[in-house]
C-alpha cells in the first residue's frame, strides 16, 4: 500500500527505479512465503504419516519414495533459510519452481493416500466414520492388533473391548468382547487377528459378534421358556435369579418381549375363542396381566436384594420393557381386545421367533422378527452391551410406529421439535429395541457435502442408521446436494437394488439402512 501510495506521487521520478526494485523484492517474498506455507502444511500432515508408520509405508511404496525426496529437498529449503538471516536475501536462494513442484508433488501423494483410505473403507464400510487421521492410526498398527483396540468404540454399538490372547502356536485370536460396563460375552468361535489385515479382521469380528448375539438370544430365550416361565404356574424365584444372572442384558430383554408376544396372542386368540364378551376380570387377557404384575413384583424383589451395579443395570432395564408390556396388557383387557387383527394390537412393537432358510447354503436358522403395524424389520444383532433402555410412553409409542413404518416404505424420518425433547433418544432406543446401529451427527454451518457424502456412503454400505441432529444448521446450498444424496439411497433402496451408484462411485447397497433427520430452532433461525 506504501509503494502504491509513492508510485502516485509527483515526486517519485528522482527514486522510482528503488520503488520499482522493492515492489519485486517484496512480491517474490510475497509468493514465497505463500508457497513455503503451502508446502509446510502438506508436509506436516504427511510426515506423521510415512515418517512415524513403517506399515503405511510397505503399503504405500511409491508414494513414499516421491515423499522421503520432497522431505530431503524440505530439509534442504529450510537449513538453507536458516542460514540466510536476512529476508530479500534468502528467499532469492530458494526456488518457486521447487516450492511449486514439491507443492504439486504433495498433492498428488495425497490423493493416492485418500485412494488407499477409500479401498480400507470399503473393506470395512464402518471405517467412514472415522476421521483420517484414527484411520490412518488404526492402519499403523496392523501388526500390533493390541493398540486398535482403543479405536473399536468408535466402529461398534456398544463392542468397547476384545479379548485377546495368543495360542500355543502363536498365533493372536479374539476368543471374547466387552462392554464398557465390563460384560464379557464369549465368541462361538475364537477369530484371529495377527497376521491378517486389520480391516479384515474387523469385518470379522463383525460377523462373529452378530452370530454370537443370536446364538445367545436364542438361548437365553429357550432358558427362560423351558425353566422360569410356565403357562400355568407361578415363577419361581429363584430360577428367575438364575436366568438374569447368567445371560445378558440385551438378550434378557429381547427373549422376555418374545415371550410377552407369544403369551399376549395366545390369550388374546383364547379370549376370541369365547366370544370376546364376559366379565373383563374373567378373560384371559386379565389373567395374564395379573401374572405380569407378579412377574414385576418378582423383578422388584430382587432388584432390591445386595447385588453390584452390573446385575442391577440389568434388572433396571428389564423392568423398564416389563412395566410398558403390563400396561398393554391392561389396555387390551380394558378394550376387551379379541383379535390378532385388532389395531389395538398390532399397533404394538412385537418380537417374534422365526425360521429362516438361507437359499444360497439351503440352511435354516432361527431369527427373531420384529413387527408393527404392517412393518416388519429383522432383528440386526449388533451387541448393545448393558445399555440402558428409556420409560415408553404413548408419544414413545407413537413415534416408533411413524418411523418403522417410514423404513417400510423406504423413506427417512423427520422427528420436530425443541431441542432436549428426545427426539435423538427416541430414535436411539428404538435401534436399541432392534439391536441396529445407529449413528449420531451433530450438523453445523461448517459441514460441506463431500463430508456427509461419506458419511451417507458409510451408512448405505453398513445398513445402519444415521441420525443428523440440526439439519437447518447447514447451509442452504449444501443442503441442495444432501437432499439429492439421501433421495439417491432411499431410490435405490425401493428398488431392491444390490449396488449404487454414488458420487460417481458404484458401492454395494445394504437395504437395512435408515436416515432420520432432525431440525430444531437455532440461533440462525431465530
Amino acid at each position: 500500500t506504501m509503494l502504491s501510495s509513492m508510485k502516485m506521487s509527483r515526486f517519485v521520478s528522482s527514486f522510482k527505479s528503488r520503488v520499482h526494485d522493492w515492489e519485486q523484492d517484496l512480491g517474490i517474498i510475497g509468493d514465497t512465503l505463500e508457497a513455503l506455507l503451502n508446502v509446510q502444511g502438506k508436509w506436516m500432515y504427511l510426515e506423521n504419516i510415512f515418517v512415524g508408520s513403517e506399515d503405511i509405508k510397505r503399503k504405500l511404496v511409491s508414494e513414499s519414495k516421491q515423499f522421503d525426496l520432497v522431505h530431503n529437498q524440505w530439509i534442504n529449503v529450510m537449513s538453507t533459510l536458516q542460514r540466510e538471516q536476512l529476508v530479500i536475501s534468502g528467499v532469492k536462494k530458494v526456488s518457486i519452481e521447487q516450492l511449486n513442484s514439491m507443492g504439486s508433488t504433495l498433492e498428488q501423494i495425497q490423493k493416492s493416500l485418500e485412494g488407499f483410505l477409500e479401498d480400507r473403507r470399503r473393506a470395512f464400510p464402518r471405517f467412514y466414520f472415522l476421521s483420517n487421521d484414527d484411520l490412518l492410526e488404526i492402519l499403523g498398527h496392523t501388526k500390533e492388533p493390541e493398540k486398535v483396540q482403543s479405536h473399536l468404540r468408535k466402529c461398534f454399538e456398544g463392542l468397547y473391548q476384545l479379548s485377546m490372547k495368543t495360542l500355543r502356536n502363536g498365533r493372536m485370536v479374539a476368543d471374547a468382547m466387552f462392554s464398557a460396563d465390563g460384560e464379557k460375552v464369549p465368541f462361538t468361535n475364537a477369530v484371529q487377528v495377527d497376521n491378517t489385515p486389520v480391516e479384515v479382521w474387523l469385518r470379522n469380528v463383525e460377523n462373529k459378534m452378530r452370530e454370537t448375539v443370536q446364538a445367545r438370544l436364542n438361548s437365553t430365550l429357550d432358558e427362560l421358556q423351558a425353566k422360569v416361565y410356565k403357562p400355568r404356574r407361578r415363577i419361581g424365584k429363584d430360577d428367575m435369579k438364575a436366568w438374569i444372572h447368567k445371560n445378558e442384558g440385551q438378550c434378557l430383554i429381547t427373549a422376555a418381549s418374545i415371550n410377552w408376544t407369544s403369551e399376549t396372542e395366545r390369550v388374546i386368540t383364547m379370549y376370541g375363542e369365547q366370544g370376546g364378551g364376559g366379565r373383563r376380570r374373567a378373560s384371559p387377557v386379565y389373567k395374564l396381566y395379573k401374572k405380569w404384575k407378579a412377574l414385576i413384583k418378582n423383578y422388584c424383589i430382587l432388584v432390591r436384594e445386595p447385588q453390584d451395579k452390573f446385575q442391577r443395570n440389568k434388572l433396571v432395564a428389564l423392568i423398564t420393557i416389563e412395566v410398558h408390556n403390563r400396561d398393554i396388557l391392561r389396555a387390551l383387557q380394558l378394550a376387551r381386545v379379541s383379535s390378532l387383527r385388532d389395531f389395538d394390537w398390532s399397533k404394538q412393537l412385537r418380537f417374534y421367533s422365526e425360521i429362516e432358510t438361507n437359499e444360497a447354503t439351503d440352511t435354516e436358522s432361527r431369527i427373531c422378527v420384529i413387527r408393527q403395524t404392517s412393518a416388519m424389520v429383522k432383528y440386526d444383532y449388533e451387541y448393545l452391551g448393558n445399555s440402558g433402555r428409556l420409560v415408553v410412553t404413548g408419544l414413545t409409542d407413537r413415534a416408533y410406529m411413524t418411523l418403522t413404518n417410514a423404513l417400510k416404505l423406504f423413506r427417512g424420518g423427520l422427528p420436530q421439535g425443541p431441542a432436549g425433547t428426545g427426539k435423538t433418544e427416541t430414535v436411539k432406543d428404538l435401534g436399541k429395541a432392534i439391536a441396529k446401529y445407529v449413528m449420531v451427527f451433530n450438523c453445523s454451518d461448517g459441514l460441506d457435502y463431500k463430508s456427509l457424502g461419506r458419511m451417507f456412503s458409510g451408512l448405505a454400505q453398513t445398513g445402519g442408521w444415521s441420525c443428523f441432529d440440526e439439519l437447518n444448521r447447514i447451509e442452504v446450498e449444501v443442503l441442495s446436494v444432501v437432499a439429492q444424496q439421501i433421495s439417491s439411497i432411499l431410490s435405490a433402496i425401493g428398488r431392491r437394488e444390490k449396488q449404487l451408484l454414488f458420487e460417481g462411485v458404484v458401492i454395494p447397497l445394504n437395504l437395512n439402512c435408515g436416515c432420520l433427520l432432525y431440525t430444531s430452532p437455532s440461533p440462525r433461525d431465530s
